[in-house]
Parts: structure tokens; sequence; C-alpha cells
């Protein structure tokens, strides 16, 4: 099996930065990533996360290329099921010229700016797409069969073990949150829900999203000042320079009723100092 069929390194919102991208195999793409780099390709290879990625890009804020002759490499490792799978290695600007790599950076640095003025900082949760199904389901429609869930292990500020799956299919529901901007671009459609909680407009928005990560269908954003809560619909269009670069997407995100068993996800004690301190690098 091909298992990358991919693999790019992209630049980020800062200098110091870089985004490695892959595409794989679906067999295995609810694998658990690993980036290694080497700083010339010659020396030894150095893992960059200790905690498994879940997902397509991993962003490298430890980049520091000193020189013109410097060029970092960089290879993925894949576990499934005890498996491991091996990406070709792939340096820098392999498929990004210098000249393409800067002039993204300018675009995606600009369009990150522009999304800290009049966009919201908001928290995207990953959807757990890899192990224990949760039990509460019925595996095949998805419907619920159990009144109430076995404890889980679910992303919180305490680290602790939870007792919600918050309707979701594997056990775990979202991987751990982190921090990134969206610029709301209008609605798309509007309705009232009349619920048990009381009456309340659920609409789907157009949003703007940051070059990273891509985004996926059934991820959630959560504006914590207003405890908005979306879901991540269709993948509108991802922008693109030289037609490989990405430097933004628009997608659909629907806001979900009060009474959504997303609404039991907890928000990170140390969200303000998360929002205070961005988790991106100072912009060069």
């Amino acid at each position: 099996m091909n298992a990358f069929r991919d693999i790019n390194i992209f630049p980020s919102y800062s200098r110091k930065a870089a985004v490695v991208a892959w595409i794989v195999d679906p067999a295995i793409r609810d694998a658990e990533f690993y980036v290694y780099r080497s700083e010339d390709g010659t020396s030894e290879y150095e893992l960059l996360n200790d905690d498994p990625v879940f997902g397509c890009t991993f962003t490298d804020t430890t980049l520091h290329v000193r020189n013109k002759l410097q060029i970092p490499y960089y290879r993925v490792l894949a576990i499934l099921n005890g498996k491991e799978y091996e990406s070709p290695i792939v340096a820098l600007y392999d498929r990004v010229g210098r000249e393409a790599y800067g002039v993204s950076h300018c675009i995606i640095s600009e369009k990150y700016m522009q999304a800290r003025q009049d966009g919201i900082p908001v928290l995207y949760y990953p959807l757990a797409r890899n192990g224990k199904t949760n039990e509460a389901l019925d595996p095949d429609t998805g419907q619920r069969i159990k009144a109430t869930c076995p404890a889980s292990s679910h992303v919180g500020g305490d680290g602790e073990e939870g007792n919600d799956d918050y309707g979701t299919y594997y056990a775990d529901g979202y991987c751990r949150p982190f921090i990134t901007y969206i610029r709301l671009l209008g609605g798309l459609a509007q309705k009232t829900n009349v619920l048990d909680v009381g009456v309340m407009d659920s609409s789907v928005q157009l949003a703007e999203f940051l070059a990273f990560p891509f985004p996926r269908t059934d991820d959630m954003v959560v504006d914590a000042a207003t405890d908005r809560r979306w879901k991540i619909g269709d993948l509108i269009q991802t922008h693109l320079v030289k037609g490989i670069i990405p430097v933004g997407h628009n997608a659909k995100i629907s806001l979900q009723p009060h009474n959504d068993p997303c609404y039991a996800v907890p928000i990170p004690d140390n969200y303000k100092a998360l929002v205070d301190n961005l988790l991106w690098p100072e912009i060069r």
C-alpha cells in the first residue's frame, strides 16, 4: 500500500515556523502521526511532537534556518493499530521554491493580521476519528441505544476523565483544542427551532479560516466569550498560491442548539492565557 500519497512543506504565519502537510491513503487517515526534522538532511532526525497529530498538518514552530545553504528536511511516521508507515523525506523547498514560499508567507501573515483585527478567536476542537467506539451508539446507524454513556477520557482543563461522549461516534469525542481565528462572512440560511430550553435561531454561516489547519467536516469551533458553538460543514473553497500552497479556506459552519451534546465539551481553564499569548509565534 502506498500509505503516503503526498507530503509538502508550506509557510506559516511566522518566518520561524513551517507547516508540514500530508495526504495519505484513506485506509490510514485516522492514524497517529509523528513528525521528524533533520537540520540539513544528513544529521539525526529529531521528533517534533510528543503528542500524536490526528489530521493532516503539523506546524513546526521551532524552525531556524541559519543561512541560505541550510535546508531542513522532514519525514512523517504514521502508526495505526500497532503498524508503522513511513513517509518519503521532503526538504523545505522541494515543491515550493523560495520565491513562492516568501510570497505565500506574506499573504498568510496578512490574512492572520486581518483575522486578528475583525475576526474572533476560537477554540478549534478536532473530532476524534479513531479509538474506542462509543458504546452508547449503534455502530451502523449512529443512533443512541443507551440512555447513559460509559466514562470516557475527553478534553478539558483538568485533564481528568469525564462521563460524556458528546454524541460522537468515538468515545473520546474531541481531541484537545487549540486557538485560531475565524472571520464570519455572513449567514447562508436561518431557521427557528423550538426546543425544551426555549426558542433559538439556528443559522448556517460562511466563515473564513486561516491557512492551517484544513477545516474538516464535523470539527467544532467555540467562541468561548459567548459560548457559541459551531460545527464545520462543507468546505466551499480553498485559496491557493501556485495551485498548491493554501493561504485560506471558506467553509460553512452551523450554530448548534443549546441542547446539543457538544455544549458539554469543557473549555480549558487556561483559555484566556492562550488567547493573550496566542499559539502562533511573533510575526516577523
